[in-house]
């Protein structure tokens, strides 16, 4: 497998999503930092964090599992299709269609990137880390990675296959989960980019 660089360019028109950049506050609050990316986007839901971690009922051990965030997005307007297994494929009509895709992976494992240990997540099971697909180009998916700040994050194809995995409830084991989210009747432009809030 190739790993990917550092840091990748991205090219011109791969990030069909611009979602704002969201930032996890805390360990487990990957799953809440997603959803109000994608919320903040569509102009719906809360404006803080915690209150996505309040209303998906988030567990500090294990953050939030699928049917947290469907719900809580039903609650905010939104709609959504599930997908399990989702293909690589799928993901790009859902962002052709402007539709961020929230996946379920494998990262920041605590070895990851330490001198003398691979990088390789084959079998891992127990990083599990919600991201939001928001690009692509001909070798990868770009990402808002809630654990990266102020940039987006990147996966060639071979890595995100063999990274695209983590467990459900009840310990099931859920490979290449994807849920599409998107606002009924929902032309754009982006609201977080179209209103501005009041200062002090």
């Amino acid at each position: 497998m190739t790993i990917t660089p550092e840091y990748h360019r991205i090219p011109r028109g791969a990030i069909k999503v611009p979602v704002p950049d969201t930032t996890q506050q805390t360990d487990y609050s990957c799953g809440a930092s997603c959803l109000e990316a994608v919320c903040k986007y569509y102009g719906v839901g809360p404006n803080d964090e915690w209150e996505y971690v309040r209303d998906l009922r988030m567990d500090k051990r294990i953050g939030c599992h699928p049917h947290q965030i469907k719900r809580a997005a039903r609650e905010y307007g939104l709609q959504f299709r599930e997908h399990c297994p989702m293909t690589p494929r799928q993901i790009v009509v859902y962002l052709r269609r402007r539709r961020p895709v929230m996946l379920m992976i494998q990262a920041w494992g605590e070895h990851e990137g330490r001198r003398g240990y691979p990088r390789s997540y084959t079998g891992v099971w127990k990083n599990g880390h919600w991201v939001l697909a928001i690009g692509y180009d001909r070798t990868g998916i770009y990402f808002e990675d809630p654990s990266l700040q102020a940039v987006r994050g990147y996966l060639s194809h071979a890595e995100l296959e063999t990274r695209w995995r983590d467990t459900g409830p009840y310990g099931k084991r859920l490979h290449q989960y994807g849920l599409a989210i998107w606002k009924p009747r929902w032309s754009g432009p982006s609201a977080y980019v179209t209103r501005a809030e009041r200062i002090g």
